[in-house]
């Protein structure tokens, strides 16, 4: 080392800049997509997007009887190229098979539901809160 490490500090300063940078834009895309996702669901409507997450529930229940193991069998179904999430496109193809039909602005208002970490895809944790039948406990 010529320079004592001077220049080792400098690159581990301008490399901890950059992370900061991206950490930033992402957090600023998660809060555009959280308001993309609120937008969608004002224009469909609080009502409707109930009606249509009741139903997807009770569909997903039925195929499964909200067994943890059936509900990653579900998982791995729609998950059909195996990446270990659901993007907006599965999704709605998804919901399709299952028999509810709706519109793109529909599904994607409801995607936004189930997408809690507004990163554009539903892992498998997000599934299992979603469609695991919650107890009395649960919900208070």
């Amino acid at each position: 080392m010529l320079c004592g490490g001077c220049c080792e500090r400098g690159w581990q300063i301008v490399l901890q800049q950059k992370n900061n940078a991206l950490l930033a834009s992402r957090a600023q895309s998660n809060e555009e997509k959280k308001y993309q996702y609120k937008l969608l669901q004002a224009v469909v409507g609080q009502k409707r997007l109930d009606q249509l997450q009741k139903a997807v529930t009770e569909k997903v229940r039925q195929a499964t009887n909200a067994g943890i193991s059936e509900l990653l069998h579900m998982f791995k179904l729609y998950d059909r190229d195996g990446t270990g999430y659901i993007t907006a496109d599965k999704f709605m193809h998804t919901i399709r098979k299952l028999g509810i039909y709706l519109s793109s602005t529909e599904a994607a208002a409801l995607f936004g539901r189930y997408d809690a970490d507004q990163e554009e895809d539903v892992t498998f944790y997000e599934f299992l809160d979603n469609f695991l039948e919650k107890t009395e406990e649960d919900e208070q």
